[in-house]
């Protein structure tokens, strides 16, 4: 543990790169040589609340970057890297990581989202950390859970919607959209912005809950409603998850487009110009889609 504190004291003190190199360099010669000795060295500086919080904050930030990459290959490499740890050194940084996401740091609790997110993308496609979805749900439901909480769990079930498959996120559908409801029915714009993004990205598998009235219903409202919040950030995300409803779903939706061309009314005339742009495009959406049905 004192490894890391040293290099990472060493990282935070300087800008220098004749200091800050040799000392990446060195963390990242240990990734290499002991991965096991490496993470569990990195879980103990987070867990360890008397660090420094920017210390803290950079090891999760290698723990997020030891199980994902935006390169495919790379990303292969670590999943398998990762799949063939001990199964109990996972769970433990996973409940760690978990319980990080409800520190009052706002840095540390959104990095920590991001680092539970990519493990989760890694696990539940291969049938494991199947409780996740459940334990997120319950503390976006659970009255006695803080507000910043229940947005960062929000934001990770999005995350996670958006990267799984819709084959294996599909049975999560109803639990998922029970949640996001609950969410949205609140007055804190950060808890509801974060619902929004979660509906957006859980959308593609919830083509059955489209094709059932009461549940079409209850989802269009979701969405109709948010446009006309008073926070714009809500409002655009609002908007871009009508344009995702009107491509999945444009045969659906005739019976709302009334209501949706009040509120782009009202979106282009008195908000934001990009939240106007926003309502613009949905529109643009309808359009391209009525254009391809008619050739």
């Amino acid at each position: 543990n004192n490894i890391f504190l040293n290099v990472h004291s060493r990282i935070l003190s300087t800008i220098d790169p004749a200091v800050q190199k040799p000392a990446e360099q060195q963390l990242l010669e240990l990734e290499k040589a002991d991965i096991v000795l490496y993470l569990a060295g990195l879980c103990n500086q987070i867990a360890n609340e008397s660090v420094p919080v920017n210390a803290r904050l950079l090891a999760i930030i290698r723990v997020k970057n030891a199980v994902s990459s935006h390169s495919a290959t790379v990303q292969h490499n670590l999943t398998q890297r990762w799949l063939g740890l001990d199964t109990s050194l996972r769970a433990e940084i996973r409940k760690l990581l978990l319980s990080t996401m409800a520190t009052e740091y706002q840095q540390i609790r959104n990095v920590a989202s991001a680092a539970v997110a990519a493990i989760a993308t890694i696990e539940i496609p291969n049938g494991q950390w199947l409780d996740l979805i459940d334990i997120l749900v319950n503390a976006v439901m659970d009255a006695s859970v803080a507000s910043f909480l229940k947005e960062a769990s929000l934001s990770v079930i999005g995350d996670v919607c958006q990267a799984v498959s819709s084959e294996v996120m599909g049975a999560n559908a109803d639990k998922i959209l029970t949640a996001i409801a609950h969410a949205m029915n609140g007055n804190d714009d950060m808890i509801k912005l974060a619902a929004t993004r979660a509906l957006t990205s859980c959308l593609k598998f919830c083509s059955r809950n489209f094709e059932t009235t009461e549940e079409r219903n209850l989802i269009m409202n979701m969405a109709i409603s948010v446009v006309a919040a008073s926070n714009d950030d809500v409002k655009e995300a609002g908007w871009e998850c009508l344009g995702e409803i009107a491509d999945l779903y444009y045969s659906l939706i005739g019976a709302y487009l009334p209501a949706i061309f009040e509120g782009s009314l009202v979106s282009i005339s008195t908000h934001s110009a990009k939240v106007g742009m926003m309502a613009i495009e949905f529109w643009t959406i309808i359009a391209k889609r009525e254009a391809a049905i008619k050739e």
